[in-house]
């Protein structure tokens, strides 16, 4: 699954910074890294800026037969706290195949797990956008390429 989320500003300073000094890696490594912390604090707060929705009663007690209980993540993981419950996914598959990636002109967070791309649409399941990108993301990033041009 590929998502990209763009926006003009660092697209230009990106360009800006691309002609003016050829290889970014550094800069790509550290606007990757922003994106991958970002990611991760989605799945541990159940989403942002807005929760994702609850498993539907069917899949709790489906989880509760098969797993002892509806929240297995809670068995396995110190990262979210009872009362969040775990909402949002069932394992730590999805989460743990996102990865940052960089390059010289490039950087992003990738998996490659088929089915995310139905989690972060709402494919036939309730929406739980995990690729979504903060205000102070953004910010971050345009910091990163200000001081790597100074």
């Amino acid at each position: 699954m590929q998502i990209e989320v763009r926006t003009e500003e660092l697209d230009r300073l990106a360009e800006k910074m691309k002609k003016k000094l050829g290889d970014l890696t550094p800069v790509m490594r550290d606007s990757a890294n922003v994106m991958h912390s970002s990611v991760q604090r989605n799945f541990d707060e159940g989403g942002r800026p807005d929760k994702w929705p609850d498993l539907a009663e069917s899949t709790k007690r489906y989880k509760t037969k098969y797993k002892g209980t509806p929240y297995p993540m809670l068995v396995f993981s110190v990262n979210v706290s009872s009362s969040r419950g775990g909402r949002g996914y069932r394992t730590k598959k999805l989460r743990q195949s996102i990865h940052p990636q960089w390059g010289k002109d490039y950087a992003k967070v990738a998996t490659n797990v088929d089915y995310a791309v139905y989690h972060q649409e709402g494919y036939g399941v309730p929406k739980r956008a995990f690729m979504v990108w903060q205000t102070q993301d953004i910010r971050n990033i345009e910091d990163l390429f200000g001081r790597y041009l100074k």
